[in-house]
């Protein structure tokens, strides 16, 4: 039996590396514990990669079959207020570039693409849910969106199925979204970056970079100890960290060494200077957390100076209804690539 034992561990251990991650290896070879494999180690052990991408197509057209059961009370449009309160979108950070204001001031901008947005679910106000621990406040719907399709084989079934009410496929994240009762949205609605228009303010939230276990003054900007004048090997250390006298011990919150970074952070107060309705990007200001290619977070600004004063597309927008937007909508005061940065006149003699 201990032979046994051993050998699962150790089959468990090997799949752990094979993965790419040692995170929690000495707990597993250490404890006597026997821990049940997951069975995506089997997929990629017994299937081919042209079986598996079969596999792969097959689940998707399996859990889009059928049509998106319609509700009726989600598909009446009602007029928007100051006191609306929309979904948001879920998008993919590209990068950052630079864009120009017509005056020629430069402006840091996040390019984040809206990719595979659908609404997963709707719940009407008042109705709660356990997995998810909403529904106490009777004022307002949720909306549980998700994006960026993932592979089914290596999701939970009971996962996956989470999908095949709203004829959508299998989602990589998912995130929930506080809703007014006229902003509600029926399951398996797309959502495109027209969701927001130029001149629009935005949070953003998003996960921090990790950078690992950190000193003082790298996580806390901390000047250190002095250079010399008999400093000893205390150059970048933080000092004294308490007090001798009453009480003696470290007070709670005291900035210290230790993991900085892979938080979620929000961002308040971003603008919306360019859209691009093709590509599904939208061009906010500044920098947003998280790496290339993290997934954020954007809903309408909660700022009360920042709040909507135009009246945007409610409860989304709909590219089949007749609404055709340009490829590229640009703020008021932002320079277009298109146009000529220098202008004058040239007098004919």
């Amino acid at each position: 039996m201990a032979a046994s034992c051993g050998s699962r561990v150790l089959r468990i251990c090997t799949s752990v590396v094979q993965k790419g991650s040692t995170r929690g290896l000495n707990r597993i070879c250490s404890s006597s514990v026997v821990i049940p494999r997951r069975n995506y180690y089997d997929y990629e052990s017994n299937l081919t990669p042209d079986l598996e991408r079969f596999v792969y197509n097959w689940s998707r057209v399996k859990n889009t079959l059928g049509s998106t059961p319609l509700k009726e009370s989600l598909t009446q449009k009602e007029e928007w207020t100051e006191r609306t309160l929309r979904c948001g979108v879920i998008g993919v950070k590209l990068g950052m570039t630079t864009l120009f204001t017509k005056e020629g001031v430069e402006i840091p901008s996040t390019a984040v693409q809206v990719l595979e947005c659908n609404v997963i679910s709707a719940h009407e106000p008042g109705e709660g849910h356990e997995a998810w621990n909403f529904g106490k406040d009777p004022r307002f719907a949720h909306l549980i969106i998700g994006a960026v399709d993932a592979s089914p084989i290596y999701k939970p079934e009971r996962y996956s199925n989470m999908f095949k009410d709203a004829g959508v496929p299998v989602k990589r994240k998912l995130t929930l979204f506080r809703v007014t009762p006229n902003a509600m949205l029926q399951p398996g609605t797309p959502l495109y970056a027209g969701h927001f228009r130029p001149g629009m303010w935005v949070d953003v939230m998003g996960r921090t970079s990790g950078k690992g276990f950190q000193g003082v003054m790298k996580r806390w900007g901390f000047k250190g100890m002095p250079a010399s004048h008999g400093v000893t090997k205390t150059h970048r250390r933080p000092g004294a960290i308490g007090q001798g006298g009453t009480p003696s011990k470290v007070w709670k919150g005291k900035k210290m060494p230790g993991n900085m970074g892979n938080r979620l952070r929000w961002m308040t107060g971003l603008k919306v200077w360019r859209v691009n309705t093709r590509h599904n990007v939208l061009y906010l200001q500044g920098q947003t957390p998280g790496h290339m290619g993290s997934l954020l977070k954007i809903k309408d600004s909660i700022l009360w100076h920042k709040r909507l004063t135009e009246v945007p597309p409610v409860p989304t927008y709909y590219p089949d209804e007749g609404e055709e937007l340009d490829e590229d909508l640009y703020a008021d005061d932002l320079h277009r690539l298109t146009d000529p940065s220098i202008v004058y006149d040239v007098d004919e003699e």
